[in-house]
């Protein structure tokens, strides 16, 4: 976990279990609420929007790309099946591009090669992107994270979900 997300967890009002994007109640939010407060989060960060869906993809993608065991993907995404879950491993194979020395940097400490994976994927931020990974795209304002009501907020106050 990156220390951002460490601040933010210890920063929540109470501890959840289960599901770790829920309702009050502990019940799993829709996908439509789900999406609700990911546009409200881009939107106040300045990016574009995007689904929680997207976000998936992109984790499993990116897990692909930095060579995480495909039994460990599997288990992480929820897969039933091998198929599924080495179709992102097809992909970032066929669509393989140079990492950034950052991000190797960030896992190259790390023993466990789960960790290092996650290591590597905290450290996926755009000061840290390789020259084609951020090609064309810039963000419609630079708010730092915490001037745009992330740490501790509870998505229910905070986007009305």
């Amino acid at each position: 976990m990156t220390e951002l997300l460490v601040e933010a967890l210890r920063a929540t009002s109470r501890l959840r279990r289960g599901y770790v994007i829920c309702n009050e109640d502990g019940s799993p939010k829709t996908d439509g609420q789900c999406n609700k407060a990911n546009y409200a989060i881009c939107d106040r960060a300045g990016l574009p929007r995007r689904g929680w869906h997207v976000l998936r993809h992109t984790f499993a993608t990116d897990a692909a790309r930095f060579a995480v065991n495909p039994f460990t993907l599997m288990q992480w995404l929820g897969h039933k099946a091998m198929t599924e879950t080495l179709g992102y491993v097809a992909f970032a194979r066929a669509h393989a591009r140079s990492i950034s020395p950052a991000i190797h940097a960030a896992g190259a400490g790390e023993t466990d090669p789960d960790r290092r994976v996650i290591q590597m994927l905290g450290a996926r931020r755009r000061g840290n992107l390789t020259a084609t990974d951020g090609e064309g795209v810039e963000p419609r304002n630079t708010k730092p994270p915490e001037t745009i009501g992330l740490p501790g907020a509870s998505l229910s106050e905070e986007y009305g979900t």
